[in-house]
């Protein structure tokens, strides 16, 4: 899909321009038409309003995000747990000594709280013990013991941990305002190289220190892995918090779908929607589809531009994507398709394996007239035809003329598809499909490359792939099966498409002919 687009710059952006200044991701997002100004403002507003939470300590924090209520706040506090930790939280603050609290401990009769005996023993004054349990306010043992109490969740804990400890970017906010599309959001930072660093992500999380950071990106420098991998190998980090980074850094929501499970209709729809190879070549795995809701799931953040791609193909549906574990995405793999998923090729020797044995199987109805008049619509009646409908007509109409090659190729005067008969390329009479053709072209080859089991967003180097056609010949009285070897390269515009039909049953009877020289 050919990305190089004329946007209008808004005027609030265009001062930078000139001066040379880097637009902010706002701006970007206004230029690129995905946002509105008062989007922006809204998410920054909402960006100022977390900034002022960061100052809170946790307790006020849950209570501020409506996790927790007052009374509850104040009843953890009384709690004895908070209470334990007063003598040594005194000791910190400087209030007594380490030898002092070891004899109020000692001294301590059960079920007495150290608070109540320090005030006793005159080492601290109620307002010490009323400040150093406001301290506990912001202790992390306070949100444990909420969770244990079932006050709140393990989740309020997290959302509050993060606002404590890491400022959401704009566009995370804006995601989660869901007034834009993550994936057009991951495209917009990729396309002005404005990509989050995983690292920076994890440092500010708190996960790592800055030493740690420093000593995976030095190894990072002589290895291919990921530096996320790094961190984990490292045991720096534990794989669900990787996950969790992941899906900040991409904007995708990570899910662990316990329990989930295709229906029967589901999975006819779903994979007839991507492929087995498809999905197994790519790493994509669909999930659901609900009222033009297509959810797909990877397990690779880093997949998610191939998802954007499937976008400019699958127009008729909203496109959306998840983030999994590879355990997770293994077993609905094995679900969906009846297969188990081979073994897992890392990105960085992805380009030198061969392609699977599978070949992707397409059934046609021939029955349905492919010769239209001059500017006639599609005769099964569908007026706005999607890529689908197209290859699928294109591919018939070469089968019914008996062609040996199809070929759509680009150039600046536009697109042209032609047959080989008889050894000789000849265009197509048919108005509305070199009409169509023209609008959907990038679609189309997108659609190619998806049945040939291809990269559609690799565009500058050549592919090969094949896939098979099955279709019912009247004449024979028989199934027939059709292989078609595609080969894609650049061309003068976008790309060029070669389709070879392949017919076996040809190759048989040259195979038989006898005194034919070869």
């Amino acid at each position: 899909m050919d990305r190089k687009k004329k946007h209008t710059q808004p005027s609030d952006s265009k001062e930078a321009a000139k001066a040379g200044a880097p637009l902010r991701i706002g701006e970007l997002l206004i230029r690129e038409k995905l946002a509105k100004k008062e989007d922006i403002q809204k998410a920054l507003s909402v960006q100022k309003w977390e900034k002022e939470m960061q100052k809170l300590p946790l307790g006020q924090i849950l209570v501020k995000i409506g996790a927790l209520s007052e009374s509850d706040l104040e009843a953890l506090l009384n709690h004895t747990d908070p209470r334990r930790d007063v003598g040594a939280l005194a000791v910190q603050k400087g209030l007594i000594t380490k030898g002092q609290l070891e004899f109020c401990l000692k001294k301590k009769k059960p079920n007495q709280l150290i608070g109540e005996l320090l005030i006793a023993e005159g080492l601290i004054t109620p307002g010490d013990l009323g400040r150093l349990l406001k301290g506990q306010i912001g202790a992390p043992r306070l949100g444990e013991l909420a969770v244990r109490l079932k006050l709140i969740s393990e989740k309020d804990v997290e959302t509050a941990v993060r606002a404590q400890k890491s400022l959401r970017k704009l566009g995370e906010i804006l995601c989660d305002l869901k007034l834009i599309n993550p994936l057009d959001l991951n495209y917009v930072l990729k396309k002005h190289d404005k990509e989050l660093d995983l690292g920076e992500i994890v440092l500010s999380l708190g996960y790592i220190t800055n030493e740690q950071l420093n000593i995976v990106r030095q190894e990072q420098q002589y290895s291919a892995e990921f530096l996320g991998e790094i961190l984990v190998r490292k045991k720096f980090i534990t794989r669900k918090r990787l996950q969790f980074v992941l899906s900040r850094q991409y904007n995708i929501p990570f899910k662990y779908l316990d329990g989930f499970a295709y229906s029967k209709q589901e999975k006819e729809t779903l994979t007839s929607i991507i492929s087995q190879r498809y999905a197994e070549k790519n790493l994509i795995l669909p999930i659901s589809l609900k009222d033009n809701n297509l959810t797909l799931a990877v397990f690779r953040a880093q997949s998610t531009h191939i998802v954007y791609e499937l976008r400019a193909m699958y127009i008729h549906f909203s496109v959306s994507c998840i983030l999994i574990t590879q355990q997770k995405f293994e077993e609905l793999f094995e679900l969906l398709y009846n297969k188990h998923l081979n073994s897992i090729v890392s990105p960085e020797e992805k380009g030198t394996c061969a392609y699977s044995s599978e070949v992707n199987l397409i059934k046609l109805n021939l029955d349905e007239e492919v010769e239209g008049k001059e500017g006639e619509g599609p005769l099964y009646g569908v007026q706005d035809v999607e890529a689908e409908e197209l290859v699928n007509f294109i591919i018939k109409y070469g089968i019914i003329n008996g062609a040996s090659d199809i070929h759509i190729e680009q150039d600046r005067k536009g697109v042209a598809l032609r047959y080989r008969l008889d050894g000789v390329l000849r265009g197509t009479p048919i108005g509305w499909l070199k009409e169509k053709l023209q609008e959907k072209v990038h679609a189309v080859i997108s659609r190619i490359k998806i049945i040939s089991g291809l990269d559609i967003a690799e565009k500058r180097l050549p592919q090969d792939g094949v896939f098979r056609v099955n279709y019912y010949d009247k004449e024979q009285g028989e199934k027939v099966d059709l292989d078609f070897r595609v080969a894609t390269c650049r061309g003068i515009v976008g790309e060029n498409v070669t389709i070879r039909i392949l017919d076996s049953r040809n190759a048989k009877c040259i195979g038989g002919t006898k005194g034919v020289d070869h």
